[in-house]
């Protein structure tokens, strides 16, 4: 049975060795590293969501300024207004030398539905009040009057002024009216001055 033993042993000894010699030679490379299967190429994978924006970038400095444009060409001349009646008034001058017989203080290139109440009263009557009517039927208990006055040279060192007057007081009926004067200082407060020695030219509209 020792015998025996011993021969199993050795038999059983020599069968792991040789088993062990295959697998490593099996297992390893001729010179010494493990082989390595890489598998086929899995399939592509599905696109992921898009990450959040960044935050926005600094603004950039300031460009230098451009070139002037060319001057535009004159566009064409705008239709006539619509206004129903307008005026312009110009007295003379205090002392300008005498005035042609047929003069008036309404300049009827500049005026359209309106005539001077009294044509021959060149600074208004009392002077820096004028009446004026209006023609083309317009209807004075329904209209507003807007006034401006213009500055000339007998009164580009004072202020002035040119108001219309509601209701037209010292007018007659159906008339309009318009108050000149002048804004002057006396004894340190300021006061009201009209008169033919003050004349003040103006113009009006009626919309």
């Amino acid at each position: 049975m020792a015998v025996a033993f011993v021969a199993l042993l050795v038999a059983l000894s020599g069968t792991g060795y040789a088993a062990s010699r295959v697998v490593s030679h099996k297992s390893r490379h001729p010179h010494g590293s493990t082989l390595v299967h890489k598998g086929p190429r899995g399939e592509r994978g599905s696109q992921g969501s898009p990450g959040p924006p960044g935050s926005p970038g600094l603004p950039g400095s300031q460009g230098p300024q451009g070139p002037t444009g060319l001057t535009g060409s004159q566009g064409p001349q705008g239709l006539p207004g619509d206004a129903r009646a307008y005026a312009l008034v110009r007295p003379p001058c205090w002392g300008c030398g005498e005035l042609p017989l047929d003069f008036t203080s309404l300049v009827a290139a500049q005026s359209k539905n309106v005539a001077l109440a009294s044509p021959k009263e060149i600074y208004g009557k009392p002077p820096g009040t004028w009446c004026f009517v209006l023609e083309g039927g317009i209807d004075v208990s329904t209209v507003t009057v807007v006034t401006s006055a213009i500055s000339t040279t007998d009164t580009r060192d004072s202020t002035i002024s040119a108001e219309w007057v509601p209701y037209a007081p010292d007018c007659s009926s159906g008339q309009i009216e318009i108050k000149t004067f002048l804004y002057a200082i006396k004894e340190e407060k300021v006061v009201e001055e009209s008169g033919g020695s003050l004349p003040v030219s103006f113009s009006f509209v009626v919309p």
